[in-house]
């Protein structure tokens, strides 16, 4: 039998800019595996602390609550994994650890760059595609998760007429383009035009080579990767 004990844990550094974070730990006790599984779990919860605390903020303590943040996600869907493992929720479904669950779907973003070719491939390995934006509330969690970064989406037109790679429609759909934006520029000096989609790092679209090593972004239904 497997004993996993799973116990609650608040921070609370002394200037606060954690504050409202509670998290669960890690399994205490593994021992006699075995197909039963009995757990311990209690729920997770995160409350961002109050404005006039963000804007005193630091950005090292900023990057530091968005880690917190992302450790609280991972763990609830470590305890929603153990639920439906256990069997207690035969109907529940979750998104995998390091994933980030949104509006019935889950997002993985990368922390290095590949073209995007590569980075394609890499989310039809994962049973997923790049990332499909179709709203602006999208636009907006994707972009704060992202970073200031150039990052690959799943937006071309490699074979004439822009297309979203899991078939949603272009045309009467969201966009976010730059200004002037797309342009199919060749002045790059990198061989062809720019066929493959980005954010950029202020969140709007632009094209570009496809052979850039962008960062890139996976989406999926839920629970379709399980």
């Amino acid at each position: 039998m497997c004993r996993c004990r799973v116990w609650s844990a608040t921070l609370r550094p002394s200037q606060g800019f954690l504050a409202g974070a509670s998290v669960i730990g890690l399994p205490r006790e593994m021992t006699d595996p075995a197909p039963h599984v009995h757990t311990d779990l209690i729920s997770l919860s995160y409350s961002p602390p109050p404005a006039p605390l963000l804007s005193s903020v630091s950005p090292e303590h900023s990057s530091l609550l968005l880690h917190v943040k992302q450790f609280v996600s991972d763990l609830r869907s470590l305890s929603c994994q153990m639920a439906v493992l256990q069997g207690n929720d035969s109907v529940r479904t979750c998104c995998p650890i390091n994933w980030v669950e949104h509006e019935g779907s889950c997002y993985w973003f990368s922390s290095s760059g590949r073209p995007w070719p590569e980075a394609d491939k890499y989310c039809e390995l994962e049973n997923s595609h790049l990332v499909v934006i179709t709203s602006w509330k999208e636009q907006k969690f994707v972009q704060h998760h992202m970073g200031p970064l150039n990052t690959w989406m799943g937006l071309t037109d490699q074979n004439g007429p822009w297309k979203w790679v899991d078939g949603t429609d272009y045309e009467t759909g969201f966009k976010n383009w730059r200004p002037d934006q797309p342009d199919d520029w060749y002045g790059h000096g990198l061989g062809g035009g720019e066929d493959c989609a980005h954010f950029t790092p202020d969140g709007r679209w632009n094209d570009d080579f496809c052979q850039r090593p962008y960062r890139w972004v996976c989406e999926t239904e839920l629970g379709k990767t399980n």
